[in-house]
């Protein structure tokens, strides 16, 4: 009996403490951090799409935009822009890391949509998942919010001073509209026009 009490308490400390380091101000791991113009996770801009290749155990493929974003429409991205995606868990909604490469060497842009991902240091950081109005309230405007399907439900927030662009999806819900964002990706600082039209 005095097992299953200790079994129970210690259960419920586990708990406590799990949510105690998921209050607002609990830093964000390295691994789990968006660093805009910088770094994903421990994914950098400066790797190359073969050191990505090596660095991740998972299934790959690469194609053009619209063949690894469907079903959901892609963004408009320049001509010549070559996609490569990994999967980093299965399933019905995989969570996926994409690479954007002119060259198919020099990576242009890395994008996530895993929502353990978070672009600060500290809670309540935005990521994947993350209303658009806390997006916008944490960043501040976006230097251009280009619409990217008809109707708008899929918007590109794009941040291009610090090279963050976030994919924001409006949906019915009920009688209310929802707006999430679908994906974080960071570029070089300055470097929007050159991957998204």
């Amino acid at each position: 009996m005095k097992c299953v009490g200790f079994l129970t308490l210690a259960a419920v400390l586990l708990l406590i403490s799990n949510a105690w380091s998921q209050s607002p101000g609990s830093p964000i791991p390295e691994e789990k951090r968006i660093v805009p113009g910088q770094r994903i996770g421990n994914w950098s801009l400066e790797s190359t799409i073969d050191e990505l290749k090596m660095a991740i155990d998972g299934p790959y493929e690469n194609g053009p935009p619209d063949q690894l974003y469907s079903p959901s429409p892609a963004p408009r991205f320049v001509p010549g822009m070559i996609v490569h995606r990994w999967k980093l868990s299965s399933g019905t909604y995989a969570r996926q890391l994409r690479a954007g490469s002119l060259d198919g060497r020099k990576i242009e842009y890395l994008e996530i949509d895993d929502e353990s991902f978070r672009a600060g240091a500290q809670r309540p950081a935005p990521g994947p998942g993350s209303l658009k109005d806390s997006v916008v309230q944490f960043l501040g405007p976006p230097t251009s919010a280009t619409p990217y399907t008809e109707g708008g439900s899929l918007t590109l927030l794009v941040y291009d001073r610090t090279g963050l662009a976030i994919s924001i999806g409006c949906f019915a819900i009920g009688n209310s509209r929802s707006c999430n964002a679908n994906w974080f990706a960071i570029f070089r600082p300055g470097a929007a026009r050159s991957i998204w039209r």
